[in-house]
């Protein structure tokens, strides 16, 4: 199977790596196409007036790898429709770390690479970790995500959507199995802080949790 895989951490992420490397082990096919910096919660922003600037780079258990000049979605477009020689198979956009839930994943740069995808006719998923999570949980969740998108591209799904998942910070051995639940409403809150020393005006800080406190869901 041929994978594109995306994120909005940044190509430098270690957990894109780990998701790399579960891809290749099954034997995929794995095209890299992510941000060249950190692109997290830029929602479906995508590029429309200037160049988007493509480096080949190297991934472990990547056949082809692009460090990308824009957002995750400019990602996803340019390695679906571009830098991939042969049609894509599915668009896994992750890992990232922490939780894409609630009201968050309209803001997310992780979802908005995986809807773009979707919007295209492509199998997406974007996968999420809890940002406490230990390596060895991220490792067997990286495996699971790989087994289910194996699953995802033989299951007729509902035009345009995305598969989104997201994992505990638990022991693996400790995680019961997984669940379809409803999208919730959780919001991500801002605080306002300040002045700002330098102008001396307010300074909004949106907050890196969205819902409840000690939940560890993230904005990517």
């Amino acid at each position: 199977m041929r994978i594109l895989l995306v994120n909005d951490d940044g190509f430098d992420s270690p957990l894109l790596a780990v998701l790399c490397r579960a891809c290749s082990e099954r034997g995929h096919k794995v095209l890299v196409s992510a941000p060249d910096t950190q692109q997290s919660a830029r929602s479906h922003a995508f590029t429309l007036t200037t160049p988007i600037l493509c480096h080949e780079a190297q991934m472990e258990g990547a056949d082809r790898a692009f460090r990308i000049e824009g957002t995750p979605v400019d990602s996803a477009r340019v390695g679906f429709m571009s830098l991939a020689e042969e049609p894509v198979d599915l668009v896994i956009s992750g890992i990232n770390r922490g939780y894409n839930i609630g009201l968050a994943t309209f803001v997310s740069g992780t979802v908005g690479a995986a809807r773009e995808a979707a919007f295209h006719g492509l199998p997406a998923m974007a996968v999420s970790v809890h940002e406490s999570a230990s390596p060895a949980t991220a490792l067997m969740f990286a495996r699971y995500c790989v087994r289910m998108g194996e699953k995802l591209v033989q299951t007729e799904m509902p035009e345009q959507s995305v598969c989104n998942i997201n994992c505990p910070a638990l022991p693996w051995a400790e995680i019961r199995g997984s669940r379809i639940s409803a999208h919730g409403a959780a919001c991500v809150p801002g605080r306002l802080c300040g002045p700002d020393h330098a102008a001396g005006h307010p300074l909004l800080l949106a907050g890196g949790r969205a819902g409840q406190a000690g939940t560890g869901r993230g904005l990517g």
